[in-house]
């Protein structure tokens, strides 16, 4: 076997790692281990990458892009001298190189590639990611994982740690910030909850600060200079350079001065440095800080968790080695365990470990795993290792043998779970790391965390406690000492989506349904299939992981597709209960008989508010024709006094999430009415809407509540009128319905002879009984008390006499 690559793209620096069946370590490629992001267009059309483009930009920078994979998905090209590049064509261009480079240093082909991605980013951007990395010109397997499972696997190598433990990330890089929380499984580390991040928050826009400071305390001789003057220009880049070495001089010492080195303006010198002090320096990034603070914070409470259930905290990127992180880290999360800086190479290193994974095994076809006995007692270890230090010696491999496969009525064989492994994870942890998939059709080495709206969870929900992930355990380790429990039904390789079961399967075996890794085997009937919107699919599973604690025996599996999948599925009797966006039309798919087959309830109310800068003290109402002559495709609105001739004759600029997103499609369906009908806008991630607006007074935008709630102070949300007066956006009239057209409830439909069974219809009465703290519990705003009432009314009467659950 020959070597296997990780690649970390990082805005500022690119991290390659390599492993050839031992510790995998940090390539050197032209001329250092940590790579430059930049790519340079020559004249001739040559493209370069690394140091050498580094080197030609700086005498030509219109020619070099910097900091593009933060980019991704923004439809605004990089001009880089006469030609324009997309963010993502730039990334397929830096992966070329990279492959070529270590190519040409290993002196062979690598056998696999494993680009890793924020685990935070959308699927919208994550399929716009594998599509680039899926250009590259070169006969190997690339594919890509989620930064977050990168750093798992990496833990996974290192050691085992005790089931119930998380270990949160909080990754502060030179472009964005991302937080994620890691739940420690019988079969090692894995995603819990929903990672989160800040588009722009990182040591660029740091550096910014810095410079911005320093301009202003240079007084009005600042302000005259002239930046499109080549000289001016050098010297402004100079300044940022002295302003990023002044922030990491300030992690040591009280104070800097700054060499600021501009031209005179008009025959007035310039001081020849400004003096920063930490002090000052923390108070210029102190909101920044918080914002990272108050991510990370929404991740524990997806998951959901406290800072007292984290066994560590592990600070990634250059930015969190500032001494303030770590203090109002520990002022944020008194209870967590220790805090520990990573190395520069963690996710490289995680993503070669996942690549190796993959090129020792292609998936496998089913078989059956003998669990052996755990060695869960160590604390994760979180700093890396010596590169060139020994592995632990592998333990045997567990025996295989031919797996018996039940089949459900009908002849429908049962679906595989993945395997499970509870051994120690030295070399041979195959099992305890994510197997990626080809990039073309795209696909994602963690599907579950490639983007929320296309994951298929079959933990669906029970890592969301700590209580549930000890019971698990639990239940594993009995499942270990029984001498007739000791074999597992399992598909080879990994942590990709579970295809789903067909529902009303019988059981497996004796009575047993295959269960997905650390889940118990449960009874084939008292497994619920639940699948559609993306919007509703964590509602769902908030509401298993509250509904486990309390009912044994049951296991609900939720993948989340789109609302007309999970109507099309439930329709077909495929599924159990479907989550929507919107409500089943009664003529849907040509089966105008599957209304009456299933039961309609509402569980949440998904607001999107309209949202302004706070300094916006002019566009306090609008109504529905505004935002429809906005928004509309073929929009001449370009300025405020457009809107109405009272507003100012500024410019209005436009922020939302992607039209392809659910929040776009909805937004433009009941704005403009139809999804595809709307104008070009800026099209960012939800957190990116909420800081373009609380950055410009002149900004428009849409976004979800949650995130609307995030930001509070910093943006405003406008009233909409749509003929029976200005209602603001808030929890009463999201709750109420009443912030019309952009409220619209969440539904979850239920198989009526689903409901027939008891496992079914105990979730459900549960769901709704509890619906207003499940809702609340996942960031949603509730229904009210008519609407709850209605549901545990409707509930109580498709299930009646309906039994208990049978374990």
């Amino acid at each position: 076997m020959g070597y296997q690559l990780g690649v970390d793209l990082g805005s500022a620096n690119t991290v390659v790692a390599a492993i050839d069946d031992g510790w995998p370590q940090i390539l050197a490629l032209g001329g250092g281990t940590d790579v430059p992001t930049v790519v340079y267009a020559s004249p001739d059309g040559e493209i370069q990458a690394g140091r050498a483009a580094e080197r030609r930009a700086v005498a030509d920078p219109g020619r070099a892009a910097r900091g593009f994979p933060r980019r991704v998905g923004d439809p605004t090209p990089v001009l880089l001298g006469e030609a324009a590049y997309t963010p993502e064509a730039l990334v397929s261009r830096l992966v070329d190189w990279v492959v070529a480079a270590a190519t040409r240093l290993r002196k062979a082909l690598p056998d696999h590639v494993v680009v890793a991605h924020p685990a935070s980013w959308s699927r919208f951007r994550c399929e716009l990611f594998a599509e680039a990395v899926g250009q590259v010109d070169a006969d190997v397997p690339i594919t890509v994982c989620s930064s977050a499972d990168a750093v798992g696997a990496l833990l996974n190598r290192r050691s085992a740690a005790a089931p119930g433990a998380f270990v949160g990330i909080y990754d502060f890089g030179a472009g964005s910030f991302e937080a994620a929380v890691l739940a420690t499984m019988p079969t090692g580390f894995q995603i819990s909850g929903t990672p989160a991040g800040i588009t722009r928050a990182g040591g660029m826009e740091i550096d910014e600060i810095v410079v911005a400071h320093v301009l202003r305390k240079l007084g009005g001789a600042a302000s005259g200079l002239d930046h499109a003057d080549p000289v001016t220009a050098a010297a402004l880049r100079r300044l940022r350079s002295e302003c990023a070495q002044a922030k990491e001089i300030l992690s040591e010492d009280d104070a800097v001065d700054v060499p600021v080195g501009l031209p005179p303006v008009g025959g007035v010198g310039m001081p020849e440095s400004v003096r920063l002090t930490r002090d000052e320096f923390e108070s210029l990034i102190r909101p920044m800080v918080d914002d990272t603070v108050r991510v990370l914070e929404r991740v524990l409470r997806s998951v959901p968790a406290t800072s007292a259930d984290l066994s560590a905290l592990l600070l990634l990127g250059g930015s969190a080695r500032i001494p303030l992180v770590g203090r109002v880290l520990a002022e944020a999360f008194p209870d967590a365990g220790r805090q520990e800086i990573g190395s520069p190479g963690d996710v490289a290193l995680g993503a070669a470990l996942i690549a190796a994974r993959g090129a020792r095994q292609a998936v496998p076809p089913l078989q059956t795993v003998i669990i052996e006995p755990p060695a869960l007692s160590v604390p994760p270890a979180l700093s890396v290792p010596p590169a060139l230090s020994a592995p632990p010696v592998p333990r045997t491999s567990p025996p295989v043998i031919p797996s018996i496969v039940g089949s459900r009525p009908g002849g429908v064989p049962s679906s595989p779970s993945v395997p499970v492994a509870v051994s120690a994870p030295p070399v041979s942890t195959a099992h305890a790391l994510p197997v990626p998939a080809r990039v073309t059709p795209v696909e994602f080495a963690d599907a579950a965390h490639a983007g929320r709206r296309t994951k298929s969870r079959p933990f669906a929900g029970f890592v969301s406690t700590r209580r549930g992930i000890v019971s698990v355990a639990a239940a594993v380790l009995v499942l270990i000492a029984a001498t007739t429990a000791g074999i597992v039904t399992a598909a080879g390789g990994g942590n990709g989506p579970v295809p789903l079961p067909s529902a009303g399967a019988s059981a497996v075996g004796q009575g047993q349904a295959a269960a997905p890794p650390g889940e118990p085997s449960v009874r084939a009937e008292n497994v619920i299939l639940a699948s559609g919107s993306s919007e509703v699919a964590p509602i769902t599973e908030t509401a298993y992981a509250l509904f486990r604690q309390q009912q044994s025996g049951v296991a609900v599996r939720v993948e989340a597709t789109s609302t007309d999948d999970g109507f099309t599925r439930l329709c077909q009797g495929k599924i159990d209960i479907a989550g929507a966006s919107f409500a089943l039309n009664t003529t849907f798919k040509g089966d105008p008989g599957c209304a009456d087959r299933v039961a309609e309830f509402e569980i949440a109310h998904n607001t999107l508010p309209v949202i302004v800068n706070p300094q916006n003290t002019w566009a306090r109402c609008l109504t529905l024709g505004q935002l429809t002559n906005i928004w509309k495709k073929g929009s001449t609105v370009t300025s405020w006094n457009q809107i109405d001739p009272s507003f100012p004759n500024e410019p209005v600029k436009l922020f939302g999430p992607a039209p392809t997103s659910v929040h776009g499609q909805v937004f433009n369906q009941e704005v403009n009415g139809a999804s595809d009908n709307v104008r070009g806008y800026r099209a960012v991630e939800l957190e990116g809407v909420a800081q373009n607006v609380a950055q410009d007074k002149n900004a428009l935008g849409f976004l979800d509540f949650p995130t609307f709630e995030t930001y509070g102070g910093k943006i405003r949300g406008v009233e909409l009128d749509n003929g029976s007066g200005c209602i603001s956006p808030s929890v009463v009239s999201a709750g109420t319905g009443t912030y019309i057209p952009l409220c619209k409830p969440l539904y979850l439909y239920v198989s009526k002879e689903a409901l027939r069974r008891p496992a079914t219809a105990a979730f459900v009465n549960f769901y709704v009984r509890n619906g207003q703290d499940i809702a609340f519990r996942s960031h949603e705003v509730p229904r009210n008390n008519e609407t709850t009432t209605a549901n545990i009314n409707l509930a109580g009467k498709l299930t009646a006499g309906v039994g208990p659950v049978v374990a």
